[in-house]
């Protein structure tokens, strides 16, 4: 199960615009040491969109090189289309990762009878488990009823993001499929709400400041699974 704070890595790049691969193995090793629970390298705050797709593997590879297993990697694999998306799934599975984040079709709107087509056909063809990144500001929105089923029906599909910053939906989530899916990873993509997330039952989150302050996200995260909440709204508050 996908558990704790995942730091979205920033990525760092030479003057001439290619990847600081030397800065990138620094930044891995400096979060790993300051306790983060794993890694989610390729997402918006790693600018995947503005990575070509060799790029995007190269970031995933150093990243798990330097990992050496000794955190999970969350690996963004959110592809314009079907085939580049299971190529990177295969690529990512080869790699040791833990999961794989996709977002909904992004660009066209679609019908969600088409986004619930497009994350079953995706859990029938990938080789590594996904997690759904619902972040309707940037693709299509992944509505609830829809993964309320997928989760129920595709054992594939391990859990969400939610990067929404809709709370009300978080928790119609959280009671609509932990009941009865307890294993179906709920995180929070926004720290501003991390910690009524966590007070509410949220299994983790994505945090980006995790990137920046992780000692003051790990903190803010143990002591609300510890139950001093005082404490953790100090925190939050303060963040």
């Amino acid at each position: 199960m996908l558990k704790g704070i995942f730091t979205p890595n920033l990525v760092p790049f030479l003057d001439d615009g290619r990847i600081n691969e030397d800065e990138l193995r620094r930044m891995i090793n400096w979060l790993i040491a300051k306790g983060v629970n794993g890694l989610y390298p390729n997402g918006s705050t790693g600018e995947f969109i503005r990575l070509s797709f060799e790029e995007r593997k190269r970031v995933i590879q150093i990243v798990a090189e330097e990992t050496r297993g000794r955190v999970p990697i969350l690996a963004g694999a959110a592809e314009a289309n079907l085939d580049l998306i299971l190529e990177a799934c295969r690529t990512y599975a080869d790699l040791g990762c833990a999961a794989v984040s996709i977002t909904g079709p992004y660009y066209f709107k679609v019908s969600q009878e088409s986004i619930e087509h497009f994350f079953r056909e995706l859990a029938r063809r990938s080789p590594i488990d996904i997690l759904l990144y619902n972040i309707p500001q940037f693709s299509n929105e992944i509505s609830l009823s829809v993964v309320t089923r997928l989760a129920l029906d595709c054992p594939r599909i391990v859990g969400i993001k939610d990067s929404s910053r809709d709370f009300s939906r978080f928790l119609c989530t959280l009671q609509a499929i932990k009941p009865q899916r307890p294993d179906f990873a709920c995180l929070i993509g926004c720290e501003e709400i991390l910690f009524p997330a966590l007070l509410m039952g949220a299994d983790g989150g994505t945090i980006a400041t995790s990137g920046v302050v992780p000692e003051v996200i790990m903190k803010l995260y143990h002591e609300s699974i510890a139950g001093h909440w005082e404490e953790a709204r100090r925190i939050q508050f303060k963040l």
